[in-house]
């Protein structure tokens, strides 16, 4: 009788944390995740294959030779996703890691799109014993950038990035609960928690300043942090000639 109610307790208190969390989530999805998505186009489901390893963070510019007036873009981002669980209050940390490089379209060029890569950590069981598996509804990270104004620092990004739920484990009873109980999680929404500019009404071009002191082959150069409820967000933008070695920031 006792190994009955302690299962009833877990399982109503895994309930009640999935019921507060979309509560919360829905308000911020709504503003942040849905603003974003329109900045942010081609949200399509795909494959559900797993993330691609992590890269090194001091990449040799992607092709190009060197040669005059060629520029490369190496785009970073660093996420700390507050995600739902059973512990620290009925969140989790569970980092994010994705970058892109691609050539930088002149003024008068079409918009280039890439294949980047992306890790994402996994969930760890929570305090209760539950296993989180993550089903990707898509998996894959790539990157368009469009050619800047003539004369103009301001670069306009564009992602497709993974999106998720969970199928969470009861170890007492063996079932499975869906987190979030409808919908998916989705990396572009933890980004536009941090930077809600970069979706309407503003949806501008992103300022990435020239740089006075680093290597020769470094000619722009942006490193920004935002910390908000759900999410540690660092972005970093490098406009350089390749071949070049970056510094780690």
């Amino acid at each position: 009788m006792r190994v009955k109610v302690l299962v009833a307790l877990s399982c109503g208190l895994l309930a009640a944390v999935l019921g507060a969390w979309l509560v919360r989530d829905a308000g911020h999805s709504a503003t942040a995740a849905g603003n974003h998505r329109v900045f942010v186009p081609g949200l399509a489901n795909g494959s559900a294959a797993q993330p691609t390893p992590t890269p090194t963070p001091t990449p040799i510019g992607g092709g190009g030779g060197g040669a005059d007036g060629v520029l490369d873009i190496f785009v970073e981002i660093e996420i700390v996703a507050k995600e739902i669980s059973v512990v620290g209050g009925g969140v989790v940390d569970i980092p994010i890691y994705a970058s892109a490089v691609a050539r930088l379209p002149a003024p008068s060029q079409a918009p280039v799109t890439v294949s980047g890569t992306v890790t994402i950590g996994p969930h760890p069981p929570d305090l209760i014993g539950c296993a989180w598996n993550r089903i990707y509804a898509r998996s894959d990270f790539t990157m368009t950038v469009s050619p800047p104004p003539a004369g103009s620092n301001g670069i306009t990004l564009s992602f497709e990035a993974p999106e998720w739920h969970y199928d969470v484990t009861i170890c007492q009873t063996g079932g499975t609960v869906r987190a979030p109980a409808f919908g998916e999680q989705q990396m572009l929404a933890f980004l536009g928690y941090a930077f809600p500019e970069f979706g309407p009404p503003a949806g501008a071009p992103v300022d990435v300043p020239e740089v006075s002191v680093a290597p020769d082959c470094i000619k722009r150069e942006l490193n920004v942090q935002r910390s908000v409820q759900l999410a540690d967000v660092t972005l970093r933008i490098v406009i350089y000639e390749p071949p070049c070695l970056l510094p780690l920031p």
